[in-house]
Order: C-alpha cells, then sequence, then structure tokens
C-alpha cells in the first residue's frame, strides 16, 4: 500500500485555503453594500407571510363589549405587527344602536387593539328606527381599548338633510359624542 506524504497533504489544504480566500474577498469587492432603490422597492413590496380571506376578527372591549372586524383579505407580515387588511367592515353595538365603518383598505393592529382605515372611508350608526347619522373621510383611526374614532383628515357628516363639514374630528363611542377640530360648516334644514 501506497503512503500519502503529508507535506503533500499540508500543502494542498494550503493551497485550497488560499483559494477560497482570494474568490470570497473578490466577491467582497464586487457586492454594492450600499441600499440600491431596487432594494428598497422590494422592502416596500415585501410578500406576506401568511394571508387570509373572507375572515372575520372578534375584539372585545375592556368591559367585554364585542366588536367584529369582517375583511375580504388580510396580509400577515413576519416583521409588522399591524395586519394590512382589504375592504374591511367594522361593526360594534351598544343597547340602543350600533356604528359600522368601511373602507377600501387598512391596517389592524391585535396587540394595539386599534385600526386605521383608509380610502372611501364610510361611518354610519346602524339599528336605529327613522334618520341616522353618516361622516365621510379619506382616513380614520379607531382605538378599541379606549373606544374613540378620529382623523385629521376632511370630514362630512350628515344626519337626514343636516349637514357638517370640518377638517379634522374625535369621536367617542362610549359618550356618543365628537368634537369637529377646525373648518367648521354647515347646513341645518329646517
Amino acid at each position: 500500500m501506497r503512503k500519502i506524504n503529508p507535506q503533500v497533504t499540508r500543502f494542498g489544504l494550503i493551497a485550497l485555503g488560499a483559494s477560497l480566500l482570494i474568490y470570497a474577498l473578490n466577491v467582497a469587492e464586487n457586492t454594492n453594500t450600499e441600499l440600491s432603490n431596487e432594494a428598497l422597492l422590494n422592502e416596500q413590496n415585501q410578500k406576506p407571510s401568511a394571508y387570509l380571506t373572507e375572515s372575520t376578527f372578534n375584539m372585545f372591549s375592556a368591559d367585554g363589549k364585542l366588536s367584529k372586524l369582517h375583511v375580504a383579505k388580510a396580509f400577515f407580515y413576519s416583521n409588522k405587527d399591524a395586519i394590512t387588511i382589504q375592504s374591511p367592515t367594522f361593526t360594534t353595538n351598544n343597547s340602543v344602536s350600533g356604528m359600522q365603518l368601511t373602507a377600501d383598505k387598512g391596517f389592524y393592529n391585535p396587540a394595539e387593539e386599534t385600526l386605521v382605515l383608509e380610502g372611501n372611508v364610510i361611518a354610519r350608526q346602524i339599528g336605529q328606527v327613522g334618520t341616522s347619522w353618516v361622516l365621510n373621510s379619506e382616513t380614520l383611526n379607531l382605538d378599541n381599548k379606549l373606544g374613540t374614532l378620529s382623523t385629521n383628515e376632511e370630514v362630512h357628516f350628515s344626519n337626514g338633510t343636516h349637514s357638517l363639514k370640518a377638517i379634522g374630528f374625535v369621536g367617542s363611542i362610549n359618550e356618543k359624542e365628537i368634537k369637529l377640530l377646525s373648518k367648521v360648516r354647515g347646513k341645518y334644514v329646517f
């Protein structure tokens, strides 16, 4: 049997190691470490880690009141707390009447119990006999823990033939009141 010369083995391993080191240095020199526009676009257009279709999220307030968020699609991302949602419908009720919020899209954060609605947002009173109010805006923020609605965008509020228009509002679901923030204009019809 032929004996392998340890000197040749050592030399071969040193040559292989040097070749790998040179290759690694060449790859490192040719790699761009700055974020390119393409990399930034890919980060913004990150693919979801999971999604649901035609789903309902049951949310409970601190006093145990049930509210429901139904969405056409919900996209979950591994590095984000908020769930991206499409065609959301949020419904909540109290002893007299309820409220329904709809929009084109939004974000739901289950840990914070917040909902951000965007695009063609409509809030309306439901379950009441006779005229009920309707609020329209492009964005609307809901804090389910506090029972508040708010926006800094233009809002249109109507109740039958009466209407109000303002920039921004804060509303309390529990107290059943709203505060219009600025540039308030209204029409009251007898």
